[in-house]
């Protein structure tokens, strides 16, 4: 009997500890599909930033190439609201994309004084790398700044470096700053002030009403004279204004002629009523806005001609430009390869370049016959466009009309030339 006891006894222990491991592999592998479903969660249009900040690389997998955005709201506790907006037809490359930010607008006097006595600032510290296209960041204050105009800017070297221009909408309650990122990396600052577009409004309405006052008087004059009041003194008055060139009817005569003459001398009908005329008006137009700037820079060998290699000294400009910043026309749909090339061609610039399987993108090799490696086992050719330099090739960059393209040469794996986009 007591074996048979024991027998029970013992497989009902077994049984129990059957039944608590397939608990704790039923537990973990609950938790691994959580954890998976969060990683691989696919994006709505609009998504909250999670608590860690991270939207993964799978994620924007998932969206990647498509025409359409998506959008990341993050709220902290003193009831600032922030709202991330990703084109994700510029994403190539995914990569994950920490989003969390955490601010404060104390303390920032020398922030302040740095940019000329601001009005007003905010930190921005970011706790991500690179971005794998350029965002607009949406941040919303719940009180009102004074500031109508601002930037975005980041430390270097002790002194504050813009990154872009921001949006400032105010009103009694909130204020709304509106900006694009280049880099997720560390602390960046809006820093506000007050523009003469601030006085525009009192400007029109005092003007407004000189002309009010003007057009009264002018009443008035006209009643004295139908009145018997004493021409003489009209005729003063039109004498002054003669003298000191103040016909305004006069002027807005010759100011209608010398448009005329203007369009004449530039090979325009006068008559706006001419088909032909605005249809070339027109077509001048769009050609004038397919136009972007390129530049080609070395000047960072100037600082390292140690470790150029001696037969390359006399490719080196005395002062770091291969091309100064060249405005020039592209077609649609043409590449920063594409540009590049074409630019080079054209100023008799040597330049080299080899289409990579790994990156299916094109790859300068050389450019005015200064080589990767050339100055230093971490030197080579790369690009930025409007700030930014892009995690894939330039043969998959687009180039889209006002982009500033800056080719240039690292000796330091791009830390030496403003490169925050490694992962």
């Amino acid at each position: 009997m007591k074996t048979k006891k024991n027998i029970k006894s013992i497989a009902a222990l077994f049984l129990c500890v059957i039944l608590m491991l397939t608990a704790g592999c039923a537990k973990g592998t609950e938790k691994e599909q959580a954890a998976g479903t969060t990683s691989g969660k696919a994006l709505a249009e609009m998504n909250d930033i999670p608590a860690d900040g991270i939207i993964t690389k799978e994620q924007f997998q998932s969206v990647a190439g498509k025409e359409q955005k998506v959008q990341f709201k993050g709220r902290t506790e003193d009831g600032i609201t922030y709202v991330w907006t990703y084109d994700c037809a510029k994403i190539q490359n995914p990569e994950d994309q920490n989003l969390k930010i955490d601010f404060t607008q104390e303390n920032l006097e020398e922030i302040k004084k740095q940019a000329n006595d601001a009005n007003d600032a905010l930190q921005m510290t970011m706790h991500g790398k690179g971005v794998i296209c350029v965002p607009t960041l949406e941040v919303t204050l719940p009180q009102s700044w004074e500031s109508n105009a601002a930037y975005l800017v980041k430390e270097q070297d002790g002194k504050l470096a813009k990154m872009s221009d921001v949006t400032v909408t105010n009103d009694k309650e909130s204020t709304t700053l509106v900006m694009t990122v280049t880099s997720l990396d560390g602390d960046c600052y809006v820093i506000g002030g007050v523009t003469e577009e601030q006085n525009k409004g009192a400007d029109a309405a005092n003007q407004s009403s000189k002309k009010k006052d003007g057009k009264e008087q002018n009443q008035e004059t006209q009643e004295e004279s139908e009145n018997g009041t004493d021409s003489a003194d009209a005729d003063v008055s039109e004498n002054a204004a003669d003298e000191n060139g103040e016909n305004p009817a006069e002027e807005n005569n010759n100011a209608g002629q010398d448009a005329e003459n203007d369009k004449k001398e530039n090979g325009q009908k006068a008559d706006a009523k001419d088909p032909g005329g605005d249809a070339a008006d027109q077509e001048d137009t769009a050609s004038a806005s397919n136009t972007c700037t390129i530049s080609i820079s070395c000047a960072t060998i100037l600082d390292n001609m140690d470790h150029l290699k001696s037969s390359k000294a006399e490719f080196v400009p005395s002062d770091g430009w291969i091309l100064a910043p060249t405005e020039v026309e592209f077609t649609e749909g043409e590449s920063v390869h594409d540009v590049l090339q074409r630019v080079c061609k054209e100023a008799g610039i040597q330049m080299e370049s080899s289409f990579t399987p790994a990156y299916n993108s094109a790859y300068v090799e050389g450019i005015n016959n200064l080589y990767e490696f050339d100055c230093g086992e971490l030197s080579g050719w790369m690009f930025s466009v409007n700030g930014w330099y892009p995690n894939y090739g330039c043969s998959k960059y687009t180039v889209n009309a006002g982009d500033e393209i800056c080719w240039v040469y690292t000796c330091d794996l791009g830390k030496d030339v403003g490169d925050n986009s490694m992962y």
